[in-house]
């Protein structure tokens, strides 16, 4: 089950520890050029891996737009962070589309 994580910043960075832990595939989505991950640098390449987990862990400015994005290109199963304002509007006429707010607690 690929999963793909949209942001590396240290919330991302966790989301992609506790996703790989579970034994998904992990796939990432950022801006930023890293040497340890494979980064995809463009949202719709990233998304073409056909994530069945999308995990929303981007600028807080920026999840709105981000999951608007991520439903119009497929119907995987969408976590946002902080999307909970967001949850009254209906994104996608499709009924297996799922949008849960998560939150990754710390381990030990």
């Amino acid at each position: 089950k690929p999963a793909l994580v949209i942001g590396f910043g240290s919330i991302g960075q966790r989301h992609v520890c506790l996703l790989r832990e579970m034994g998904l595939s992990v796939h990432v989505y950022s801006r930023r050029s890293l040497r340890e991950e494979k980064i995809y640098q463009s949202l719709e390449v990233a998304l073409s891996v056909n994530p069945e987990y999308v995990i929303i862990a981007n600028e807080t400015s920026e999840h709105y737009q981000t999951l608007k994005t991520v439903l119009s290109f497929q119907s995987a199963t969408s976590f946002g962070r902080k999307a909970v304002i967001y949850l009254t509007e209906t994104f996608s006429d499709n009924q297996k589309t799922q949008v849960c707010v998560a939150y990754a607690v710390p381990c030990g």
